[in-house]
């Protein structure tokens, strides 16, 4: 990620995020998926899938700042100081292997946010998820899209209570049983915090 911020959610925190992402009309939630180019896929909060063991990738679309881009062909050649996509989209488009007609989604090109939704364990520990951009310049897709997903991260960051830096555990977050590797800031979202400091554990990071 180029821009995100990492923080733990419960679902029920989840909810108050999307209900603040999704606050306008003419936001949407796509699977990251290979997607028909001229359907893109779209997905309804009731009919998303609940939090699992493994971690859940998703766009969160503008339409009201610009529509979903996709690459339509494995990248053969990159852009100068755009290194970093070309890789990226190369180790996507050979991951999932677009069918005719389908592509991956250019995310140098989309006013979306990018969401990792994080992993549950069995035994009901809650792992690190993040939310942010993967433009390489969120500017060059427009200032109103760098300005939006400002305000989505700005957030999380009010809402929630930061719980480590750098690797270590703050103040606020003294005796909980967090593992959360070398991030430099974690959040916790309210009902987060509450299962920590009732005695929930983190998955460890990684």
């Amino acid at each position: 990620m180029v821009a995100a911020v990492h923080f733990f959610a419960t679902p029920e925190d989840e909810g108050l995020l999307l209900d603040y992402a999704l606050s306008a009309d003419t936001v949407r939630i796509f699977p990251w998926i290979t997607m028909d180019m001229t359907s893109p896929a779209h997905l309804n909060r009731s009919n998303m899938p609940l939090q699992t063991t493994t971690k859940q990738h998703y766009g969160i679309i503008n339409y009201a700042i610009g529509t979903i881009c996709f690459i339509g062909e494995r990248p053969q050649t990159y852009e100068p100081n755009r290194v970093k996509a070309y890789v990226f989209n190369q180790i996507n488009w050979d991951r999932s292997k677009p069918k005719s007609g389908e592509g991956i989604v250019d995310w140098n090109r989309t006013a979306a946010l990018f969401w990792e939704r994080a992993a549950i364990s069995d035994e009901g520990a809650i792992g690190v998820g993040h939310i942010g951009s993967q433009a390489d310049a969120m500017d060059d897709i427009s200032s109103d899209y760098r300005k939006w997903v400002n305000r989505v991260m700005n957030w999380v960051r009010r809402k929630g209570v930061k719980v480590a830096k750098n690797g270590q555990l703050t103040p606020d977050a003294e005796g909980f049983n967090l593992k959360v590797g070398f991030m430099n800031s974690v959040y916790a979202l309210p009902n987060a915090m509450q299962f920590f400091r009732n005695g929930g554990c983190s998955i460890p990071w990684g």
